[in-house]
C-alpha cells in the first residue's frame, strides 16, 4: 500500500481515517500493518496511535520490524518512528505484576525469557532460510538512515539480552545499573571507552557469528552491524579506531567486543595496535579460542556473513594473530612495534595472575575460573606464560623445509618443563581421539576399519591403556575396544596377522566390553551411540567362534556369557551389530565331536533363543510407571504365535529373524531354524504393523535396514512370500508402508552392490501394494496423515541419511546407477492414477527424474509430472520445492527444446498463476 504512488493517495487516506475512526483494539494486526504502510500519508494521529501500541501493547508490533514491507514503508518516511517502534517491540520490559512464576521462581519473568522479543524471527519464511541474517528486521535500514541512533538502539538490545543471559534477575536496565556485579569481562579497549565491564559469556561473545545460543534478532542486528561497519571503513573511509569507539559508546555487553575483535582481525593488515587491548586480556583469549574451536559445528547465520573482506582470517586464533604480528614486525625491522608486543605479552600474564588471585581470594570461587585453573595455579600460569612468550620475537625460529621457509614458535625451556605433564595428557587425549575417529566412529561399517596400520594402532592402544587415562575424553575405552575388534576382524579374514600377545589382549578386551556394557538411567533401546565399546564387541565376539581362533583356547564359558549379553543387549544398535558379526560364522562349516553339539554354531543358536525370550511386553507396572518385560518360554515356534500383536517388541525380533535365516544354511541348526522361520515372520509382521501404526518403534526404521537387506536378498533368490505378505498388510497402514519402503530406498542408496537389484525388486513391490488398493485396501484412517507419504514412497527415490557428511557424492552415485525408468513401464501409470493431486508424489517424480538421462527428464519426466499435477496447480503451489528446483535445473541444462517447451511452460505458468513464488522466477526467466 505504501508504494501505490509516490505522493499522497486518497485511498490510503480513507483507509487511515477509517481505522482511526473505529477505535480499533491495540492488538489489531491489520490496523497496525495498514497504518505502518501509509507511506507519505502517515500523519501525527496515525503515528500517535502506533506509539500508543508501543507503550501499552508492544508485543503486537511484530509485523512492523519483522516485515520487510513495513520496514521499507516506515523507514522512507519516519525512520525515527521505526526505530522507536522497533525498540518497543524487541526490548521486552519485565512485568512486575505478572502473577506467573517464571524461571528460578521469579515473578515477571517466564521460563527461558531472554529479554528480547523475536516472534518467528528468521522462521516466518518457512524451513530452509537462515534463522539470522543481516537483511532480517529493521537494523540494516536504520543503520543507513540514522546510524548513531541505530547503533545505540542495537547496543541497548544487546545489553538487555546479555544481562538476561547471565542472570535470573528481573529488572528494567537503567543508567545506574552496576554492570560489574554480573558475569562478564572487564576490559580497557580504548582511551575513550575507558575501563569497563562487559556483561556476557562465551555465547554472547560469538553472537555475531550466529554459532551459539541466543536471541536470533540480536544475531541479525550484529550481522547487519558488521556489514555496515565494513561499509563505513571501505567506502566511507572512516578509520578503524573511530569505528571501535563508535560501537563501544553505549556498550555494556560482550557481543560488541566479540564483533570488534573479529572485525579488526579481518583487517589485520591495517589494524596497527588496536587489537593490543584485546590480546592483553586472558579472558579474551579464552573467549576467542572457544569461538574458533567450536565454529562450524552449528550455525544459524546467512551465507553473506562469510563473504566479507578478510573472511580467511575468521579461523585465526589469538595464537595465529600474535604470530602474524610478531613475524611481520620483525620482518619490517620495526623494533618499536616489537617492544609494544612484548609489553602486551606482559600485560596478558598479569591479567592471568589477577584471575588466579581473585579466585583464591573469593569465598566461593567462580566455577568458570575454577574450570580454567583445574590443573592448579602453577600449571595455569605456565600455560598463559607460554601464550605471553608468543609476543616475543626471540622465541620464533626459522627453518627451510622443501625450499620453503617455516617460522615456528619455540616455547621457552622452563615453561616446557612445567607444562610437560599436561602436554603428555593432551598428547594421550589426541591419540585416543585419533583412534576414535579411525575406528570407533566406523563401528557401523567395520569394513572401513583400517587394516594396514592395525598392528601399530594396537601397539599404541595398549600403551595408552597401560600408561595413561584421559580425563578429557569421556569413555576412553571405546576407541581402544574398537581397535581390538578391528584387529580380531582383520585376523579372522586374513587381512592382517596379529601376534599371539596382541590377539590375547584383543580377545580379553572385547569380551570384557560385551560382559560389562555401559548402562545407566538414561539407557533406552533406541539410544544412538555407535562408537560404544559394546557395539564394536558385537562385531568381533562372534568371530571368536571361527576356526582361525581355535588355537587361542578362548574360555568357552566366558565366550558364552558374552554372546548372551550382546544378543540380549538393551540397545538396538548392539543387536544389529551382533547380527552382522555372526554372518561369517554361519557360513563356516560345523564343528561337531561325537556326542557333542556343534561348538561353532550352537553358542550362536543359544544366544538367539535368549533374545527371543525377551520379545514379549508385559502389563503396566505401577511402581516403575512402565510396562515390564515378560519372559517368553519355549518352544518358540508355538509360543510366538500366541503373543498378542500389541505385546510384541518388534525391535528385539529383528536380529533373531535375520540370524534364523542365516541358521538355515548350517547343518546343525537348519531343522530348528526351519521350524522357527514361519512364527518369527508372523510375529515380525504383526508386531511391525502395530508398532509402526502407533509410532511406538522409535528410530525403528534405522535398525529395520537389517531386515530390508534380508528382504532384498530373498527377492533376488526368488522368494518374495514374506515381502509380499508385509506389503499386502501395510497397504492398509500408511505409516508402516512409508517407513517400510523408505528403508528399502535408503539401503539401495547406500549399497552399491545391492543397487543393481533395484530394477527387479521394486516394480513388483509397487504392483503388490496397488493391487491391494484396487481391491479395496485404504491408506486413509482417522488417526494418521501419512497417506501422501505412503503413496509417494511407492516410487523409489534416492534417500540421504542425516549423518551423511557428503550427501552430494551419495546422490551422484545413486543417479549414475539407479534403476532405469523403463523398468517401471508396467506399473507407473497405475501409480500416477492414485498419485494425482498429491504434492509429495510430484516431489517423488522430481527426485526419480534426476536419476534418469536429461533427455528422458525433458520428455517423459515432464509428462509424468504433468500427469500427477492433473491441472490442480493451487494444490501444489509453494508445496513442491524439489519440483521447482528440478525444473530450474532442467531449463538450465538446455534440454527443454522443441515440443517439450510447451509442456514445460504449461507447468511453470500454472504453478506461477497459483502463487508459487519459485515458479514466478522461472516464468520471469522465460520472459527475459
Amino acid at each position: 500500500m505504501a508504494h501505490a504512488s509516490s505522493g499522497p493517495d486518497a485511498l490510503r487516506q480513507r483507509v487511515r481515517e477509517t481505522i482511526l475512526g473505529q477505535d480499533r483494539p491495540l492488538y489489531d494486526e491489520f490496523a497496525i500493518q495498514a497504518l505502518a504502510a501509509l507511506g507519505e500519508d502517515l500523519n501525527d494521529a496515525a503515528a500517535s496511535w502506533l506509539r500508543k501500541v508501543a507503550r501499552e501493547r508492544p508485543s503486537s508490533l511484530h509485523e512492523i520490524p519483522e516485515s520487510p514491507a513495513s520496514v521499507l514503508a516506515l523507514a522512507s518516511i519516519d525512520p525515527e518512528l521505526l526505530l522507536e517502534l522497533s525498540e518497543a517491540y524487541y526490548i521486552e520490559r519485565p512485568d512486575p505484576e505478572d502473577s506467573e512464576l517464571g524461571w528460578a521462581g521469579l515473578r515477571g519473568r517466564r521460563h527461558l525469557d531472554d529479554g528480547i522479543r523475536d516472534f518467528q524471527h528468521g522462521n516466518k519464511f518457512g524451513f530452509g532460510p537462515p534463522s539470522a541474517a543481516w537483511y532480517y528486521g529493521p537494523f540494516f535500514r536504520l543503520l543507513n538512515l540514522t546510524p548513531l541512533k541505530a547503533i545505540a538502539f542495537i547496543n541497548r538490545m544487546l545489553n538487555q539480552a546479555a544481562f538476561y543471559r547471565v542472570t535470573d534477575e528481573t529488572q528494567t536496565l537503567t543508567a545506574d545499573v552496576d554492570w560489574s556485579s554480573y558475569p562478564g569481562a572487564s576490559l580497557h579497549l580504548t582511551a575513550k571507552s575507558g575501563p569497563r565491564h562487559y556483561v556476557g559469556d562465551s555465547h554472547v561473545w560469538s553472537w555475531y557469528r550466529g554459532t551459539t545460543v541466543g536471541p536470533y534478532a540480536c544475531m541479525s542486528a550484529l550481522l547487519a552491524l558488521e556489514r555496515f561497519i565494513d561499509y563505513l571503513h571501505k567506502d566511507a573511509g572512516i578509520p578503524l579506531d573511530n569505528i571501535v569507539d563508535l560501537l563501544l559508546e553505549d556498550c555494556h555487553n560482550l557481543a560488541i567486543p566479540g564483533l570488534l575483535h573479529g572485525f579488526l582481525t579481518r583487517h589485520l593488515d591495517e589494524v596497527g595496535d588496536l587489537l593490543d587491548p584485546f590480546l592483553a586480556d586472558v579472558d579474551v583469549w579464552h573467549l576467542e579460542i572457544g569461538r574458533v574451536t567450536t565454529e562450524g559445528a552449528f550455525t544459524v547465520r546467512d551465507r553473506d556473513a562469510d563473504t566479507l573482506v578478510g573472511r580467511d582470517k575468521r579461523r585465526h586464533s589469538p595464537h595465529e594473530t600474535v604470530g602474524w604480528m610478531v613475524v611481520n614486525a620483525r620482518a619490517a625491522g620495526d623494533h618499536g612495534r616489537l617492544n609494544q608486543l612484548e609489553a602486551v605479552g606482559s600485560r596478558l600474564l598479569e591479567s592471568a595472575q589477577r584471575n588466579v588471585d581473585d579466585e583464591q581470594a573469593a569465598p566461593e570461587p567462580d566455577p568458570a575460573e575454577a574450570a580454567l585453573t583445574r590443573e592448579g595455579p602453577k600449571q595455569y600460569l605456565a600455560m598463559i606464560g607460554s601464550w605471553a612468550a608468543e609476543f616475543s620475537a626471540e622465541n620464533y625460529e626459522a627453518s627451510v623445509v622443501d625450499g620453503s621457509v617455516i617460522i615456528q614458535f619455540e616455547r621457552p625451556a622452563e615453561l616446557e618443563a612445567v607444562l610437560a605433564p599436561g602436554n603428555a595428557q593432551i598428547s594421550a587425549t589426541q591419540a585416543f581421539m585419533r583412534l576414535q575417529v579411525a575406528y570407533a566412529l566406523k563401528n557401523e561399517t567395520p569394513e572401513a576399519w583400517p587394516v594396514d596400520s592395525i598392528a601399530a594402532d594396537i601397539a599404541e592402544a595398549r600403551q595408552l591403556m597401560d600408561e595413561s587415562s584421559s580425563a578429557m575424553l569421556d569413555r576412553h575405552e571405546n576407541p581402544v575396544v574398537a581397535v581390538a575388534a578391528a584387529g580380531l576382524r582383520a585376523h579372522a579374514f586374513g587381512l592382517a596377522t596379529l601376534e599371539q600377545t596382541d590377539l590375547e589382549w584383543a580377545v580379553d578386551l572385547v569380551l570384557t566390553a560385551a560382559e560389562e556394557p555401559w548402562i545407566d538411567g538414561f539407557s533406552r533401546a533406541s539410544s544412538l551411540f555407535s562408537m560404544g565399546s559394546d557395539r564394536a564387541a558385537a562385531i568381533a565376539v562372534p568371530l571368536l567362534l571361527l576356526p582361525v581362533f581355535d588355537s587361542l583356547s578362548v574360555d568357552a564359558a566366558r565366550l558364552h556369557r558374552a554372546l548372551i549379553s550382546l544378543a540380549t543387549s538393551v540397545y538396538d544398535e548392539v543387536r544389529t551389530a551382533f547380527a552382522n558379526g555372526t554372518a561369517p560364522v554361519w557360513e563356516a562349516n560345523c564343528e561337531i565331536s561325537e556326542g557333542t553339539a556343534c561348538t561353532r554354531h550352537e553358542p550362536l543358536w543359544e544366544a538367539i533363543q535368549a533374545c527371543i525370550a525377551t520379545v514379549r511386553l508385559g502389563p503396566w507396572d505401577y511402581e516403575t510407571q512402565r510396562r515390564q518385560h515378560l519372559r517368553l518360554e519355549g518352544p518358540f515356534e508355538e509360543t510366538l504365535l500366541a503373543v498378542p500383536s500389541d505385546e510384541i517388541l518388534v525391535n528385539r525380533l529383528r536380529m533373531p529373524v535375520v540370524c534364523n535365516y542365516a541358521a538355515l544354511s548350517s547343518l546343525c541348526t537348519a531343522t530348528r531354524a526351519e521350524l522357527l522361520a514361519g512364527p518369527l515372520w508372523d510375529a515380525h509382521l504383526r508386531g511391525l504393523d502395530h508398532a509402526w501404526r502407533e509410532n511406538y518403534d522409535h528410530l525403528g526404521e534405522r535398525h529395520h535396514e537389517l531386515i530390508a537387506r534380508l528382504f532384498i536378498q530373498l527377492a533376488a533368490d526368488g522368494d518374495r512370500e514374506a515381502l509380499d505378505t508385509h506389503l499386502s498388510l501395510f497397504a492398509s497402514n500408511a505409516h508402516a508402508l512409508h517407513s517400510f519402503l523408505h528403508s528399502f530406498a535408503t539401503v539401495f542408496s547406500y549399497d552399491d552392490q545391492l543397487r543393481p537389484l533395484l530394477a527387479d525388486f521394486w516394480p513388483p513391490a509397487m504392483a503388490t501394494v496397488i493391487d491391494e488398493i484396487d481391491a479395496g485396501a485404504s491408506l486413509i484412517d482417522d488417526s494418521t496423515s501419512w497417506y501422501d507419504y505412503a503413496i509417494s514412497a511407492l516410487l523409489p527415490v534416492p534417500q540421504i541419511k542425516s549423518e551423511d557428511l557428503d550427501p552430494d557424492a551419495t546422490l551422484t552415485s545413486c543417479r549414475d546407477s539407479w534403476a532405469l525408468p523403463d523398468a517401471f513401464e508396467g506399473v507407473i501409470d497405475r501409480w500416477m492414477a492414485i498419485g494425482k493431486g498429491e504434492p509429495k508424489c510430484a516431489e517423488a517424480v522430481a527426485g526419480f527424474a534426476r536419476t534418469a538421462t536429461t533427455h528422458w527428464q525433458a520428455t517423459t519426466g515432464l509428462l509424468w509430472l504433468e500427469t500427477v499435477l492433473d491441472g490442480r496447480f493451487s494444490t501444489f503451489a509453494n508445496r513442491a520445492w524439489f519440483v521447482t528446483n528440478w525444473l530450474g535445473e532442467l531449463r538450465a541444462s538446455g534440454a527443454v527444446t522443441g515440443p517439450t517447451i510447451a509442456r514445460y511452460r504449461r507447468i511453470v505458468d500454472g504453478l506461477a498463476a497459483a502463487g508459487d513464488s519459485a515458479s514466478v522466477e522461472l516464468q520471469q526467466l522465460e520472459e527475459s
